[in-house]
């Protein structure tokens, strides 16, 4: 049986590191400590594994093994997340900030809201979600929360409002906030992927370069 020394591991580092970096990003729904944990049994689990990054010929792979590490954590964090959310990790919906900026104007829009003629043709799928496939009144509903809860910084909700509810021109935005355009466009992207990624995250890293979800 093949053992670990846990005070001597050249692990112990990227462990505590990948567990910090999870433990932030879902620190509503799980901690440092039961993530720094999670870690632990992960690498005494895949010993075979950790150790084919920590011995290689040229010399150990730190990086490659802490986004092994991060890649498993944040699958136990989604799933707690899920669970507090009520809803199962496989039925995320992965709004995309364009698709958030469709529908946060008409989900401010009380009879819109509860009146909907049809879905945006880019609502995102749902999956088995409790909500139905492809429901729009619960689209809007969840961009609504996102827009109440959504932990943004500075002017980054009155920006997306402004050009986004109010439909106010770029150059006009800019001139009353007295910023560039080009900082109150960073601004309002930057914002939205903040909803964006409240309602569970931004699509998968494997989506195209040209995807107005990527930075």
């Amino acid at each position: 049986m093949t053992t670990v020394d846990i005070y001597a591991d050249p692990a112990l580092e990227v462990l505590a590191i990948a567990a910090e970096s999870v433990a932030y990003k879902y620190d509503d729904y799980v901690s440092f400590e039961s993530m720094y944990q999670d870690a632990w049994e992960y690498r005494i689990r895949h010993v075979t594994l950790v150790n084919s990054f920590l011995n290689r010929e040229e010399g150990p792979d730190m990086r490659g093994l802490e986004k092994v590490i991060k890649s498993y954590l944040e699958s136990v964090a989604r799933a707690e997340k899920a669970l507090v959310c009520g809803y199962h990790v496989d039925d995320e919906a992965y709004y995309r900030p364009a698709v958030i900026a469709e529908l946060l104007p008409i989900c401010l829009d009380i009879e819109a809201a509860l009146l909907p003629s049809a879905p945006v043709d880019d609502a995102p799928g749902r999956g088995g979600n409790p909500h139905g496939q492809g429901d729009f009144v619960a689209s809007l509903l969840d961009v609504r929360e996102a827009w109440t809860s959504t932990a943004f910084r500075g002017d980054e909700m009155q920006l997306i409002k402004a050009r986004y509810v109010e439909d106010l021109e770029w150059g006009h935005i800019a001139a009353s906030f007295g910023i560039e355009v080009e900082d109150a466009q960073k601004r309002v992207a930057i914002g939205l992927r903040r909803m964006s990624e409240f309602l569970g995250g931004l699509p998968s890293k494997s989506c195209k370069p040209g995807c107005e979800c990527r930075p």
